[in-house]
């Protein structure tokens, strides 16, 4: 039993084996990176599923948009009939107690109150939509009303009796708490009332009072759910009635007195009419239309907004079923065409394998087998026939390219040799430039681009060379400003002559010091003998300028002091002749002078003498000190 139960297992794992090896060989095949007709297959299908996906987004996008600006004029259209029957209602029940107001009965001083009160009875189960009816008087006090609600009241602060005394007149929505709690439990109604107000004139036109009424707004709910009874129940179309400032006087439980944010209310005060989507407050998209009251004939209207709304879901509906029926026949249909295609490429590929089999033992060197014909006049066909050419062409070129080599070979180790001078001569070129005082630099001849400078540099400008690099004009500002101009001319000579130019200049270190520099710039050519680059040396000559201005300062003080020799010369020329004079003038009054000369005067003449002597003593001793 062990032994059947282990050549079950051995035949078991072969039968996997054989069906794993087959799958493998069968999804090889399908590898779209292998073959051509696979390739097709699903380039097709891919395409096919591309444009219905395409025509899908497209049909619905546009049925999308038609749907919702249908939809949209439906909604206006419909709000826009709500507004209608609102203003007209409105102007009925003004018109209603405009009437009661100008009955004789009421107008009359001489009815009873109690005629009067039975009429305004009568009147409420005709119009049952007023919650309340009342007559007051001048002073606001409540004659009678239906009921008897209020008889008897002080209502002069109302607002609704004291517009009514000026003329018709209509309030805004408002709940009227007080009045509700007084109302009989059978019409005791949860619902907000509208004031409408008439003043009551006698046949004098002389006011007696006002009558006014609370409107139920049960008959605007009403109006709305008979509006709506049009719409399908499945169609989820809600209506709301805004007031001005847009509370919600009539919607949703819980939207009901709420004060809507929303930007179709902001848009409704400017447009009278019109549609959008928008998000609101619950985080539903609703297609939202809009329409303001206008009032009708003498009725002025009160400002109110109909909203009518419908979530997009429902809205866009038909054309996301659309979408998705057109991609899931999109997909089917690229699917089969990717089949039919795969079949159709893999019959015609089948002689393209073949000959690439042949090529492929071609491409590792064995030029000797033969390229498969494929008989007929079809692209294979010629394609063999050519690759049957080509493969004897490349025999013949086999030998010529191996002959190529060997040149190339050679012409390989010449090029290696050369690149190893010039990065001999390269390395000498640095070990120069980078060891003498003076700077090399090579640039564009524009002078738009630095090649190469020295570190010199660094040394004698004060900057780095970096900065250079970036921008090959820094160095002109370190230029002394008396010496850019000629500077400048001399770099416009070299860019339009293209001469060698040699010219002296200062520069002002960044740390105050000046340095006098000679540069030389020479043009350099190329192979084609055109100007593309410009070379040059600059020297610090600031030791040189400093030895001449020396030699220039030794020169003027000896030019002077020859001068102040030849200034001192004359005047001791001047002197000793005047001392030898005096000496000679007085020697000659002694020498023939009588005995009787007196003492007095010959010691005279002999301090005379002895002065002089003196001083040209002096001027002899000042004149050797001269010398010296």
């Amino acid at each position: 039993m062990r032994i059947n139960s282990s050549l079950d297992k051995q035949s078991t794992n072969s039968v996997f084996a054989q069906v794993g090896y087959y799958l493998r060989q069968k999804l090889h095949y399908f590898n779209p990176h292998r073959y051509l007709c696979t390739q097709l297959g699903l380039t097709i299908a891919g395409m096919t599923l591309f444009l219905s996906t395409f025509t899908s987004i497209t049909i619905s996008y546009y049925l999308s948009h038609k749907i919702k600006v249908d939809r949209g004029q439906s909604l206006v259209e419909l709000s826009d009939n709500l507004t209608e029957f609102l203003d007209w209602g409105m102007f009925e029940r003004c018109r209603e107690i405009q009437m009661v107001a100008r009955l004789p009965s009421i107008r009359s001083s001489k009815t009873s109150v109690a005629q009067k009160q039975e009429l305004l009875e009568e009147l409420n189960k005709i119009y049952p939509d007023y919650a309340w009816i009342g007559l007051t008087d001048l002073q606001g006090k409540v004659i009678t009303s239906t009921n008897g609600i209020l008889a008897g009241k002080d209502i002069s602060h109302e607002d609704w009796f004291q517009a009514g005394k000026e003329g018709t007149y209509v309030g805004d929505i408002h709940e009227a708490k007080f009045l509700r709690k007084l109302l009989p439990k059978e019409t005791g109604e949860l619902s907000p009332f509208i004031d409408v107000a008439v003043p009551i004139l006698d046949n004098q036109g002389k006011l007696q009072g006002v009558l006014g009424a609370y409107l139920s707004w049960e008959w605007v709910k009403k109006v709305q759910e008979n509006l709506l009874r049009s719409q399908p129940q499945n169609e989820q179309v809600a209506g709301l009635i805004l007031a001005k400032d847009g509370t919600v006087i009539l919607g949703p439980p819980q939207l009901q007195f709420q004060k809507l944010n929303l930007k179709t209310v902001a848009t409704a005060h400017s447009q009278k009419q019109g549609y959008q989507v928008e998000t609101w407050s619950n985080g539903n998209q609703y297609l939202t239309s809009w329409a303001s009251t206008q009032g009708f004939r003498d009725y002025p209207g009160l400002d109110w907004q109909v909203l009518m709304r419908q979530p997009t879901g429902i809205v866009l509906g038909t054309a996301r079923e659309l979408r998705q029926n057109l991609f899931r026949w999109g997909l089917i249909l690229s699917t089969l065409f990717a089949i039919l295609v795969y079949l159709v490429s893999e019959r015609m590929t089948h002689p393209l394998l073949d000959i690439t089999a042949v090529v492929e033992r071609i491409r590792q060197g064995e030029l000797t087998d033969t390229m498969p014909l494929v008989s007929g006049k079809n692209e294979v066909a010629k394609l063999s026939t050519s690759l049957n050419q080509l493969v004897s062409t490349l025999a013949q070129q086999e030998q010529a390219i191996q002959m190529t080599n060997q040149k190339l070979n050679q012409e390989l180790w010449e090029r290696q040799k050369t690149e190893q001078f010039l990065r001999k001569t390269q390395q000498q070129f640095r070990q120069i430039a980078e060891n003498i005082e003076e700077i090399i630099w090579i640039a564009s001849f524009e002078f738009n681009q630095l090649l190469y400078i020295s570190p010199a540099y660094e040394k004698i400008f004060g900057r780095s060379c970096d900065l250079l690099y970036q921008d090959p004009t820094s160095w002109l500002e370190l230029v002394h400003r008396r010496d850019r101009k000629s500077l400048k001319k001399a770099l416009e000579i070299h860019k339009k002559q293209a001469q060698p130019i040699s010219i002296k200049f200062r520069i002002v270190r960044p740390n105050g010091t000046v340095r006098w520099l000679w540069s030389q710039t020479f043009p350099v050519k190329n192979q084609q003998n055109k100007l593309y680059r410009s070379t040059g040396i600059v020297v610090d000559i600031t030791q040189q300028k400093q030895a001449e201005a020396e030699m220039r300062r030794s020169l003027e003080q000896e030019q002077e002091l020859n001068e102040l020799k030849s200034r001192f010369i004359s005047i001791a020329s001047h002197e000793f002749r005047t001392s030898l004079n005096t000496i000679m003038s007085s020697a000659e009054i002694l020498q023939n002078a009588d005995l009787n000369l007196m003492q007095q005067k010959k010691y005279k003449y002999v301090e005379n003498i002895k002065s002089s002597t003196e001083r040209m003593i002096q001027i002899i001793e000042e004149f050797l000190l001269i010398e010296k």
